[in-house]
């Protein structure tokens, strides 16, 4: 079971396996994407549209991207009393 970790971790798992390149956009990069291009606000589709609009305007530019390993900050192993 996958407890703890962002779903999209298991995306980017995916699609590294597949070997699409995986690369992350930062909030505030989503945020302003969204806006400039007049999508609505708290909005799935639109903030997939974001996303796709601003990797699609700065995929040839690496340092546009987050360097992101979605790993957890912290593992806790098991508990007992």
């Amino acid at each position: 079971m996958l407890k703890g970790i962002h779903y999209a971790k298991v995306w980017a798992i995916v699609a590294e396996y597949v070997g699409v390149e995986v690369r992350w956009v930062g909030y505030q990069e989503r945020v302003f994407t969204r806006r400039s291009e007049r999508l609505p606000n708290k909005n799935d589709q639109a903030d997939a549209l974001a996303l796709a609009a601003y990797t699609w305007k700065h995929w040839e530019q690496p340092e546009y991207f987050l360097d992101f390993q979605p790993d957890p900050i912290t593992t806790f192993g098991t508990f007992t009393n």
